[in-house]
Order: structure tokens, then sequence, then C-alpha cells
């Protein structure tokens, strides 16, 4: 169960591919610039956009479960709360039977819709969708060659190695916050848009970024993001992790101050760069909306850098575009042209993209590359092909992420899931399940149903092996999975014989 499965693609084995992957993207790059040099701007932008996605995808389908999921307590429950939305078609209960939870605006599409892995894909490949959107939002909304160097900036420049180290990176930190990386390619685009307004335009540029940013949580499922910097290495976040750019940046507005027309994409970066200080400055301090994660702050920061970065480099690019043609097979080309190209070979080989390792750089991504049990993910699916949607489910914990994830049901009692206030009376609920008493009125207040029962649980409860229930009143064996994996349903007065 992972994004290789719900996109119907073939398994990522890092140790295996890493190799293949870094051929492809060098075969990639190398087509980008020779269609950048030959002036075939969409080619070009095309081919950036597939450079931009392989790398993250590699990563993305390297897991073997959606990242975090039965690691981090936010993600497994995220994630099983969409699942058991679409289920049932009730989004105001959580994981846990009768415990009511609010619903969020993704968990009630699901709800409606019935479908819950269109949402966790979305949330697995934002890694991969996210810059290249934002390269292709620049590109349609920017003006002219500028557009084209900011849509190669975005693709190659959009994180760095030490901001990424910080935390505060845009590729690296996706995953944990994938409707705020989502959101981006919106406030970039409509940030160079209200650029174009002469006077307030780096007003209404600040304001749309901050309230984009700002959105309320949807619902995506996502692992709780590792610690932030806090304020007292704001400085150094805001500087030394941008420095090349920063440079630039300042060099803009010395052009600017000397006479150059200011663009477009030097409001919407003006505007930007006050929404990131004020987002990050909050989110350092737990302030705002962003209370404790100044994420949202810090790349808006890095995105008004590489606006302001495009028109610093513009003339650079253009000298050294005039000095390659003094080579005879480049006399011919147009100078914007071997610039776009030029930008490319300066910028690609050194990406944070091309190089990221996911599986060294972040714990939780090369934990999520342990598979879940096979033969758990099996049993479990019997129960999403054949119990009610509403039905309950006891199991242990050792197999709680592949009941929820595989079987779609709501479950009596799972770590990580919450402490109910009830929680004694879900241990008499389970406990009179396992030794087969009838209590009928306390397995109905919960819906409770069925029992998942793999080799090693319950054995406080006397249970050697999954088959020791077979015979208990009140029990009846409904489907016995590959690796010992049995299911029981409970009936009032049932018995062994099992269908």
């Amino acid at each position: 169960m992972n994004l290789a499965d719900w996109l119907g693609l073939v398994h990522v084995e890092p140790l295996r591919d890493v190799a293949a992957h870094r051929w492809a993207l060098a075969l990639l790059a190398l087509a980008w610039v020779l269609a950048a040099a030959r002036g075939h701007r969409r080619l070009a932008l095309a081919l950036g956009c597939a450079w931009g996605v392989a790398g993250p995808l590699f990563w993305a389908l390297a897991l073997e479960r959606p990242l975090g999921y039965g690691l981090d307590p936010q993600a497994t429950r995220a994630a099983a709360e969409l699942v058991v939305a679409a289920a049932s078609g009730r989004a105001g209960e959580s994981a846990l039977a009768g415990e009511p939870v609010a619903a969020t605006v993704v968990a009630r599409f699901a709800a409606g819709g019935r479908d819950a892995d269109t949402w966790l894909a979305l949330a697995a490949l934002a890694p991969a969708l996210v810059t290249p959107l934002l390269a292709r939002a620049a590109f349609v909304t920017g003006r002219g060659e500028r557009a084209a160097l900011l849509a190669a900036l975005l693709l190659t420049s959009a994180t760095g190695d030490l901001d990424a180290l910080r935390g505060t990176g845009l590729a690296s930190g996706i995953a944990y916050r994938p409707q705020a990386a989502l959101v981006l390619p919106v406030v970039l685009a409509f940030a160079l848009l209200a650029g174009r307004v002469p006077r307030s335009g780096a007003v209404l540029a600040g304001l749309l970024a901050a309230g984009g940013l700002a959105l309320p949580p949807l619902g995506l499922p996502a692992p709780a993001p590792p610690s932030p910097p806090g304020l007292e290495s704001l400085p150094w976040a805001l500087t030394l992790d941008h420095a090349p750019w920063l440079a630039l940046a300042t060099l803009r507005w010395l052009q600017w101050r000397a006479g150059a027309p200011l663009a477009a994409e030097d409001r919407a970066a003006t505007g930007l760069a006050a929404a990131g200080l004020g987002l990050g400055l909050l989110g350092a301090a737990g302030l705002g909306p962003l209370a404790g994660d100044p994420w949202a702050g810090h790349v808006a920061w890095r995105l008004s850098l590489l606006l302001l970065a495009s028109g610093a480099a513009l003339p650079l690019l253009h000298a050294l575009a005039a000095a390659l043609k003094r080579w005879r097979p480049l006399a011919a080309r147009e100078d914007a042209h071997l610039a776009a190209a030029a930008l490319v070979v300066i910028t690609a080989p050194g990406a944070f993209t091309a190089w990221w390792a996911a599986d060294r750089l972040d714990p939780l991504a090369r934990d999520s590359g342990e598979p879940l049990s096979a033969n758990a993910l099996t049993a479990a699916a019997w129960l999403d092909a054949h119990a009610p949607g509403d039905a309950v489910v006891l199991c242990s914990p050792t197999y709680l992420p592949e009941v929820l994830l595989a079987g779609r049901r709501r479950v009596l009692r799972g770590p990580g899931l919450g402490q109910p206030a009830d929680a004694p009376r879900r241990e008499r609920a389970e406990k009179a399940a396992l030794q087969g008493r009838e209590a009928g009125p306390l397995y109905a207040r919960y819906g409770l149903r069925y029992l998942f029962v793999g080799p090693g649980d319950f054995r406080a409860h006397g249970v050697s092996w999954p088959d020791a229930l077979v015979g208990r009143p009140g029990l009846v064996l409904r489907h016995v999975a590959p690796g010992g994996f049995h299911l029981y349903e409970l009936v009032a007065g049932g018995n062994a014989a099992g269908g």
C-alpha cells in the first residue's frame, strides 16, 4: 500500500536503482539545455519540469508506506480518518469507533465520493509536483525572457543545502506540509499578476501570499514536521542559507536604484518578502496561524529572492552569452537562448533535488521504506471487500496500520489514535470478545463486529494461536489468510462454523 501501488508503477529500490536515476537526471538536464539553446522555450520548460519531477518522484516511489504511516501518530491518525471516512461515508468520526472528530474538508470529500486513495496519492505526490508547478506558474504569468529564467531558477534553486538541513527547505519540507506546498504555485501566480499593478502591486502580492499560506488545515494527511528553528537562528536562516540569491537580490536593488525600471516580478518579490518575513517571524515566535512552524515564511522569502535574482542575473547571463558566441558553433544563436541554457548549465548540476538522498537526510523517510506486513495487508483486504462500511474491528496494536489502511474499517482500540475517555469500557469489550462472552449491548455501543487475529496477538488473553478462538461461543470464523491470520465475526449464539 504505497504510491507505486496506487499509480501502478514499479517499486523503486534505492540501492539498486539510484545510479540509473542519476543518469536519467543527467540526460534530462542535457536535453533541457539543448532545447533552451535552440530557442524551444516550451519544450525546454517541459523537459525542465520532467527533470524537476524525476528527482523527488524517485524517493516517493521508494517508500513502502505513506510517509510516517504507522510510525508517526499524526500521519497515522490523519490517513486512517481519511480511509475510514471514505469507507463508511461518515466524516465526523475518528478512526476510533464512537469518537467524534471535527470533519476536515478532505474527509468530507472522501466521505461523499468514497475515494481516499486519490487524497493519499496527492499528499504522497506533492514533493514531485510542487516545484514544476511553481515553474509553470512563473512561465505562464511572467513576462518575456525573465519568465523563462525564473522558471529555470525555481526548478534548480528553490531549495538549498543549508535551508534543507535547517528544516526550512522547500523540497525537503513538502511531504510534511502538502497543503501549504500545493498552495504555493497559486500564491506565486497571483503575486506575479498582482505585481503588474504599478502602485499597489507589492501590497497586493504580500496580502495574497500571506492569506494563501495561512489557510486553515484542509485535512491532507502528513506527518508532524521536524522541530523548526527558533528565533535565535532566524537571522542565519534568512541570510546565510540563501547567500548567493541574497547577493543577487541586493544587486537587483542596486540596479533599480541606478535607474533600472521596476518590473512586475520586482513588485511581486517585495510582497512575497514582506509576507515571508512576517510569517517566518510569527511562526518562529509561536504566534499567529502558523505558530511553531516558520516553514511557509522561509519558503516565501526564498521565492522573493529568486524573483529578484532573475532580474539581476539577466544582464550577467547576456554578457556570458556574448562571450560564448565567439565559439563558431554558437555564433548564430540568440543571446536570450544561450542565456537560458547557460543558467541551466550553471545551476542544475549542483541542485539539491538532483543529489537529494531522502533515505539519508530524512530518518522518517528511511523508516518508511520498511514495508507493512504483506500477509496482514492481504487479510485486512478481506475486510474492505466483505465487511460493512460501518463495521468496527478489534485488532492488536501490531497490525493496526494494516487493518486501517487496507481494511478501511474503524477499530475499537488503537495506540496513536488518541486516548478516549471510555478506555476502560473498551477494554471490557475487548476482553469479552476474546473470551467469547455475550456482551451484545457493549458490542452494539461501538458497532464491534469483527476480530482480526494474527500470530502472536492477544497472548495476554490466553490466545496461543489465531485458531485458538475457533469454537468459542459467539465467534464465527469467516476467513483464514496466508500467514495464519484469522478473521472472526461476533454473532449472537454463533459457533465455529464459518463461511
